[in-house]
């Protein structure tokens, strides 16, 4: 089985990337922007055709930040036309594409920018390492621990709440896949549900829940899990695909190796551990 984002989605992807793009690129002036550096300081300038170039000032950053972004809208919607065509053909074909493949080309832009012009753009699209690094620290609010909640952390050192949950992430970051723990997802209709494990397809761009059901030999908590699994099932998180789930019970515990291959499977992971 893959788990390519479909190329429908990809292709509305990139479109909506080029309408963010246009709808910058009308701010353009004909005025270009250049940035130097001064003694380990940064300084603009603007320069309009060949006229002489004018000096801005830290007051006139909003400026700085809207020609840059000018450029590099201008510059993305070169390449995103492309990919838009690209797309368009395979689609009319029938055939399927990493959605890598598109994130890596429409990253590029952004990928050529100097540090300094990275600092004043709001990209379109990152580099995978660049996006990783923004989910992974991205700030959320977790559930709270009640006082005789043991205390047990994992390599990264976050609490959670079991040990199966500590085997479950040290396995996750030994595989080399980003998660966030008791994440917040927003559901349908209102509803809220803190998933154990929120990981990232980092191929894809897509998020995937994993939750570990402990409780299994205790009727009302089987009959919530039942609940949970079908709340995420009819908002779009399909099983095996966006939805991945452990269980146990008295008398079966966590296989960490089946979990493995599960991860491995489901990430397209191969060869030794990170």
């Amino acid at each position: 089985m893959n788990y390519y984002l479909s190329m429908n989605k990809q292709l509305d992807f990139v479109e909506r990337m080029i309408k963010a793009a246009e709808y910058d690129a009308k701010n353009d002036s004909g005025i270009s922007l250049i940035i130097g550096n001064r003694n380990g300081n940064t300084e603009w300038f603007t320069r309009k055709g060949n006229e002489a170039r004018h000096y801005l000032s830290k007051t006139e950053e909003d400026l700085a930040r809207q020609l840059a972004q000018v450029a590099y809208a201008k510059d993305f919607l070169k390449v995103a036309v492309i990919e838009r065509r690209i797309l368009a053909d395979l689609c009319d074909k029938g055939l399927s594409r990493s959605a890598a493949v598109m994130y890596a080309h429409l990253a590029e832009p952004y990928a050529r920018l100097s540090d300094m012009r990275k600092k004043l753009v709001h990209a379109y699209v990152l580099p995978v390492e660049e996006f990783v690094h923004q989910w992974e620290n991205t700030a959320y609010q977790g559930k709270s621990f009640m006082p005789d909640t043991p205390l047990i952390f994992t390599e990264k050192g976050e609490r959670v709440r079991s040990k199966s949950e500590k085997l479950i992430a040290d396995k996750l970051l030994l595989l080399g896949v980003p998660y966030r723990y008791e994440y917040p997802v927003h559901l349908k209709r209102g509803a809220l549900i803190h998933a154990d494990f929120c990981l990232l397809d980092t191929k894809e761009r897509t998020e995937v829940i994993h939750e570990h059901f402990g409780l299994m030999d205790h009727a009302d908590y089987a009959n919530s899990v039942i609940w949970k699994i079908s709340q995420y099932e009819n908002n779009g998180f399909r099983m095996g695909d966006r939805l991945l789930c452990t269980f146990e019970s008295g008398d079966q515990v966590l296989n960490v190796k089946d979990f493995e291959k599960v991860i491995r499977d489901r990430f397209h992971i191969y060869g030794q551990n990170r």
